[in-house]
C-alpha cells in the first residue's frame, strides 16, 4: 500500500497558507539516508576486496588515519563518516522540529514508519539513547535515554495539540 504524498502548503481560511519546515527536513534527512548508504555500500565492497593490512584506518571509534592503509579505504572511512554525521545532523533537525500543520504532522509519522519498514524494523539513520536538552547522562546508567522514535512523536503530539487549538 503506497501512502499519498502529503502537500508542502495548506490552505488556511481564505488568504493564509501555512508553509510547514518539517517537509524540508524529511527531505534532506531522506537524501542523507540514501547518501550514507551509498557510503556505506562503498566502504563495504572495499573491506571486501582489500586486504586487512591495507585497511587499518578507523575513524568511527579511534579517529586514526594510517598512512600506509589503500587511499581508497581512507577516502571511504572519512565518506562514512562524514555522511554519517550529516544524516544524524538532518535527522535532529526532524525531531526538533514540531509540525505546524495535520499533513506536516502525519508526513512526520509516515516518515518514521516508511524508514523503519525499509529497514526492517531497525531505525538506522535515526540517533538512538537521546536525552532531553535540559537532562544530563546518568553515569550509573539510570537515564540511558531514548530512541529517536520518542521524541519525534512527541513532537508530533505537541504539534497535533497546537493545531488543535
Amino acid at each position: 500500500m503506497s501512502p499519498s504524498r502529503p502537500t508542502r502548503q495548506v490552505q488556511v481560511g481564505k488568504a493564509a497558507t501555512v508553509v510547514d519546515p518539517i517537509f524540508s527536513a524529511i527531505a534532506k534527512h531522506k537524501t542523507a539516508v540514501d547518501t550514507y548508504a551509498k557510503a556505506i555500500h562503498n566502504y563495504s565492497e572495499l573491506e571486501d576486496a582489500l586486504p586487512s593490512n591495507r585497511r587499518k584506518t578507523d575513524l568511527s571509534k579511534h579517529r586514526n588515519v594510517v598512512k600506509t592503509d589503500d587511499p581508497r579505504w581512507i577516502k571511504a572511512e572519512k565518506q562514512v563518516d562524514q555522511t554519517g554525521r550529516a544524516m544524524d545532523a538532518a535527522a535532529m533537525k526532524v525531531l526538533r522540529l514540531k509540525p505546524k500543520t495535520l499533513q506536516g504532522a502525519i508526513a512526520t509519522l509516515r516518515h518514521m514508519l516508511d524508514h523503519i519498514d525499509h529497514y526492517h524494523a531497525e531505525t538506522m539513520g535515526w540517533p538512538d539513547g537521546l536525552l532531553p536538552d535540559d537532562v544530563n547522562r546518568d553515569p550509573a546508567k539510570l537515564n540511558f535515554g531514548h530512541g529517536a522514535g520518542y521524541f519525534l512523536m512527541q513532537n508530533v503530539a505537541a504539534g497535533l495539540e497546537r493545531l488543535r487549538g
